[in-house]
């Protein structure tokens, strides 16, 4: 009788709205913490899949009145059966299991969320962006003697450190680059964006510098666009407003001064080791986002890759490996890629099973090819599920963009997934769990709102 009433109470308290944001955001977090690997068995089991093991008994526990759909289950069903064949035939690939935590995810994010709607996904984001850029922060504070020979001594390549989020400073900077776009409506953006700025300078990252000039773009847009509606621009807690719109515009003013004055005495402030010492500890990196030291003892060897020396700034450095795509080696290793995708789509046109895309180009040119993904999910979709896969994601992206075209992607989160999927085209590789949490709130509210227009037509 006692232990009936005990789980009684449990699913109660499990079904409680704020217990279930909470729990989505802490699988949010852990999910953008990607480096918290656990152990090493097939594949890497991190902290976020712990959370995800944890979460499954609670999401049993809630049963939510809107089931995930026909089209759905379908969907996971044919993409399934199809990498189960392909996989008979090219061989097991390890992205399976990234590839079911990803179905799972939405799964488990779908049941936890059937009554948030748009403020309470934004809290969840907000809170996630908030944490992460502190945590992002405080890891740099403690290796800052690595980002200081590299403001010294700037190359093509990203600096050698420990990173928060997976993949290396680069697929950090676009992560922190991305979650600007959950910080508009607040006052806090500013500080926040001026931040990732400055984050994507110090990891010499141009998909984290597109996705801040992507977040600038937006908040122009819908600064014009409500400006000529007519329309006050949203703000959060308008008795406070003002005087927190100060403390974030002084804020700025101090994360730029403090970033100049660093840039300023990296270049003129009397270096305490010679260049030559420098370059015995000059950084480099794939440009798969993984970093060797072998790679970056050697980096600076070629003249590709030779430091810039003190007279050039990050943002100069940044600036010029912006306009030196194709010779520099971050783009060259794409381009070496990408040059041997009409080769193997046209061996066979059905695809290779998921994770095999890249095994495929790399057999092309075994010896050149370290990375570890096409560094594009729409290739990765052509490769891995073949034109009819390919073709599936597009629509499904052109449908989306179609939706989302007449407000300008007034909702962040939309944003958000917008920026990704254009990053996508350089960066990424469709498995990551943020951005699947990301269009699992996305499809939940646009669900929502479906049934609440139905429901005023009636």
């Amino acid at each position: 009788m006692q232990s009936a009433y005990s789980f009684s109470k449990i699913s109660a308290l499990m079904h409680s709205k704020r217990i279930r944001l909470a729990l989505v955001t802490i699988f949010l977090l852990t999910a953008c913490i990607q480096n918290a690997v656990l152990f090493e068995f097939v594949s890497s089991f991190k902290l976020v899949h712990l959370v995800g093991v944890v979460l499954f008994p609670i999401a049993l526990l809630v049963k939510p009145s809107r089931p995930l759909g026909k089209t759905w289950w379908a969907g996971v069903t044919g993409f399934a059966l199809y990498t189960i064949v392909a996989y008979f035939r090219y061989g097991f690939n390890s992205w399976l299991l990234n590839g079911v935590f990803c179905v799972y995810t939405m799964w488990c994010v779908w049941k936890l969320s059937e009554d948030f709607d748009k403020n309470d996904w934004l809290m969840a984001f907000r809170i996630v962006a908030v944490v992460m850029i502190i945590l992002v922060l405080v890891n740099m504070f403690f290796q800052f003697d690595k980002l200081w020979k590299y403001m010294q001594n700037p190359g093509f390549y990203h600096p050698v450190f420990r990173t928060i989020f997976g993949g290396g400073p680069n697929l950090e900077a676009s992560w922190i680059g991305l979650f600007c776009f959950v910080m508009a409506g607040t006052v806090w953006w500013r500080p926040y964006y001026a931040t990732s700025v400055v984050i994507s300078l110090l990891t010499n990252s141009r998909a984290g510098f597109l996705a801040n000039g992507a977040f600038a773009v937006w908040m122009f847009v819908h600064w014009v666009w409500a400006t000529w509606k007519g329309k006050t621009a949203s703000r959060t807690r308008d008795s406070y407003d003002r005087k927190e719109s100060v403390l974030s515009i002084v804020l700025v003013l101090c994360i730029v001064c403090g970033y100049s004055l660093a840039q300023w005495t990296a270049m003129y402030g009397g270096l305490l080791t010679t260049k030559s010492q420098d370059s015995s500890q000059s950084t480099g990196m794939r440009s798969d986002g993984f970093i060797t030291e072998s790679e970056a003892s050697c980096s600076q060897e070629t003249a590709e890759t030779q430091n810039k020396g003190a007279s050039a700034s990050l943002l100069e450095n940044l600036a010029e490996r912006m306009t030196s795509i194709g010779d520099e080696p971050g783009s060259k290793g794409r381009l070496n890629m990408w040059q041997y995708i009409p080769t193997v789509v046209a061996q066979n046109p059905l695809g290779y099973g998921l994770g095999n895309g890249i095994e495929a180009v790399r057999s092309c040119d075994p010896g050149s090819i370290p990375e570890e993904n096409l560094h594009n999910i729409y290739f990765q979709a052509l490769l891995d599920y073949g034109v009819l896969g390919a073709t599936v994601l597009l629509v499904a992206v052109f449908l989306f963009i179609k939706k989302e075209l007449p407000t300008l992607a007034v909702w962040p989160i939309s944003a958000f997934i917008i920026c990704y999927l254009c990053l996508g085209f350089i960066q990424y590789r469709m498995l990551e769990v943020p951005a699947w949490i990301a269009i699992t709130a996305y499809v939940s509210q646009s669900k929502i709102e479906r049934e609440e227009r139905k429901d005023a037509q009636t």
